[in-house]
């Protein structure tokens, strides 16, 4: 596959950063859509301020959870796949020693029950 460039944000002169994307991470984590640290940390730093908690419905291998420990902000994350839940807890879990993951407790969610 060929590399692909993602914008990334800007530099503090204005100009556009651009990170390559090779699917080094997609091979890493096996996760399809996978995204590179950098690129969510840039994005978590040019869209929140310090201590503002991003919510991420799509958790995934954690990207964006890690992306937040490092940037200083909060972070709320959702994932339905154990597998991937079970990544990103492991992810987490190398930069933090608090418990910040609930357990993963599979739950079928009905129509009726958002009414």
């Amino acid at each position: 596959a060929l590399p692909v460039l993602l914008p990334a944000g800007t530099t503090k002169s204005g100009s556009l950063l651009l990170l390559r994307f090779d699917g080094k991470q997609t091979r890493k984590f096996s996760h399809p859509t996978a995204k590179p640290l950098a690129l969510i940390r840039n994005w978590v730093r040019d869209f929140t301020d310090l201590g503002e908690t991003v919510f991420d419905p799509f958790c995934g291998s954690g990207t964006t959870a890690l992306s937040c420990l490092y940037e200083g902000r909060r972070c709320l994350t959702v994932e339905q796949d154990e597998k991937y839940y079970k990544i990103a807890k492991s992810r987490v879990a190398k930069l933090t020693t608090a418990d910040c993951l609930l357990p993963y407790t599979p739950r079928r969610v009905d129509d009726e029950t958002l009414l």
